[in-house]
């Protein structure tokens, strides 16, 4: 058994019914959830299959472009 990378305690059991809500679609995962303090793992192919799935719906978020200003300065 793994044990959870969060708390430590408890041990990561297989599950099916992870979900991730974006904008009103709701996406049913497999992964793992740890028994103790419930945080869930999903599968990195269940996760880029969902995520794929909603760049298709048009709901998935594109990066933010970040614009840094460069200032001289004098010391």
């Amino acid at each position: 058994m793994k044990k959870c990378l969060v708390c430590e305690k408890g041990t990561l059991v297989s599950v099916e019914d992870i979900v991730l809500e974006l904008e009103g679609y709701v996406f049913v995962m497999k992964g793992e959830r740890c028994d103790f303090c419930k945080e869930e793992f999903p599968y990195e192919e269940e996760t880029r299959r969902a995520i794929n799935a909603a760049r298709r719906l048009g709901v998935w978020p594109e990066p933010m472009k970040l614009y840094r200003h460069l200032s001289r300065t004098t010391c």
